[in-house]
């Protein structure tokens, strides 16, 4: 779920479809699934982290995504935690420094 979203979407969409009040619900719950995929899943699997630190990256374009993932300095923490470990490779080190950059900027 998390590769297709990242697929399908782009800074366009996301800000036409995350920033839209009647799209509120929408953007909860997208935040709760990549909320639970960093909590239990981006430590066991590179591939579903990059995939999640991709689509981060991409939702940020939207100004309520930003602001929720703001208000969630657990996850932030949890990501530059996980971007410490010895087995990341630079270029995911790279991209969650950047991310979590973005969030707390």
């Amino acid at each position: 779920m998390c590769m297709i979203l990242s697929k399908a979407l782009d800074p366009v969409k996301v800000r036409l479809i995350y920033d839209d009040e009647s799209n509120s619900t929408l953007a909860e719950l997208t935040l709760q699934l990549v909320k639970l995929w960093i909590d239990q899943y981006v430590e066991q699997d590179s591939f579903i982290l990059g995939s999640v630190v991709e689509l981060v990256e991409t939702l940020l374009h939207s100004q309520r995504v930003w602001q929720m993932l703001k208000q969630s300095p657990m996850t932030t923490n949890r990501l530059l935690t996980i971007s410490k470990r010895p087995t990341i490779n630079a270029f995911v080190k790279t991209k969650i420094v950047q991310v979590v950059s973005l969030i707390t900027r």
